[in-house]
């Protein structure tokens, strides 16, 4: 395959989640209009009472991704983004297998929990730094492994993209 850089890359379809639900259609008319739903978030508001945010409603469950077993093992962020990216592929008519094609996923930093990122680098200090050496022997390890894989910036797109 010849790729040209030069050329525009056509868009045949769009997905999203977000606090205005799974559907890109209204995260794009509340940014024409000016009118993102921001309120104080129920997970926040023990903690940070007063702080607005945008919070993601339930996944209803015909729009959820993946069986059980497979969201078990999926982050938030991960999760997210394939249900995002299922009803996209749908709109667009693409058949599986779906291995011929580009994905663009815009999507902040994924991460597990901050208690597992601790527990990777509190086993990799060495002296007053990180050593990549420890990361590698004792870091990756000092966690669930799941939790570990979580941790890594390419986690969300690999399981919307394997998934979906």
């Amino acid at each position: 395959m010849d790729l040209c850089l030069n050329r525009p890359i056509p868009i045949i379809a769009a997905g999203a989640a977000s606090a205005l639900g799974f559907s890109w259609r209204g995260l794009y008319q509340a940014i024409v209009e000016g009118s993102a739903p921001f309120t104080e978030p129920s997970e926040l508001r023990a903690s940070h009472p007063g702080v607005l945010a945008s919070e993601v409603p339930p996944i209803p469950a015909a729009a959820d991704a993946g069986d059980a077993r497979q969201r078990k093992l999926m982050s938030r962020a991960a999760r997210l983004a394939a249900v995002a990216a299922k009803p996209a592929l749908i709109e667009a008519k693409i058949a599986t297998p779906r291995n011929d094609i580009g994905f663009f996923l815009g999507v902040g930093a994924s991460g597990g929990s901050m208690s597992d990122l601790l527990s990777v680098l509190r086993a990799s200090i060495d002296g007053d730094r990180v050593s990549l050496a420890k990361l590698g022997d004792t870091g990756l390890s000092a966690t669930n492994p799941v939790g570990t894989f979580q941790l890594l910036n390419n986690f969300t797109l690999c399981h919307s993209a394997m998934i979906e």
